[in-house]
C-alpha cells in the first residue's frame, strides 16, 4: 500500500512538472525604437526581446553593408549570428529592409522610411 501510495505522488509530481515546463513564454511585444540615420536616410528600427540601444547598434551596422547577392539580388542573408540571431536584407520597389529573427521569439527590423 505504501509503494502505490509513494509511486502514485511521484507520478503526479512528474505530470505536474511537465505541465509547468510545457506553459507558453511570455509574449514579446515589438516597441518602436525610434529612427537612425544610415547613409542620409532614414531608418526606422523595431526590436522585440532586444533591447533598443543594442537593436540601434545592430541595425547601424549591418544596413550599412549589404551581403553577397546569392542566390537573388532582392534578398540576401548575412552569414554568421548577430545577438543570437539570423539576418536578411531585402529590397523591392524601392523598399529596404534589414530583419533579423532567432528561433527564441527575438527580432530586430528596420526599414528606410519614405
Amino acid at each position: 500500500m505504501t509503494a502505490r501510495m509513494i509511486l502514485a505522488t511521484a507520478l503526479a509530481a512528474t505530470i505536474a512538472a511537465g505541465a509547468v515546463s510545457a506553459a507558453p513564454a511570455a509574449t514579446l511585444v515589438p516597441r518602436a525604437c525610434g529612427t537612425i540615420t544610415i547613409a542620409g536616410k532614414p531608418w526606422t528600427v523595431i526590436s522585440a526581446g532586444v533591447p533598443c540601444s543594442s537593436a540601434r547598434t545592430l541595425m547601424r551596422k549591418l544596413a550599412a553593408s549589404k551581403p553577397a547577392p546569392k542566390p537573388y539580388p532582392s534578398f540576401r542573408s548575412y552569414p554568421g549570428t548577430y545577438l543570437g540571431m539570423k539576418c536578411n536584407w531585402a529590397s523591392k520597389n524601392g523598399r529596404t529592409g534589414v530583419t533579423c529573427a532567432s528561433t527564441n521569439g527575438k527580432l530586430v527590423e528596420a526599414f528606410v522610411r519614405r
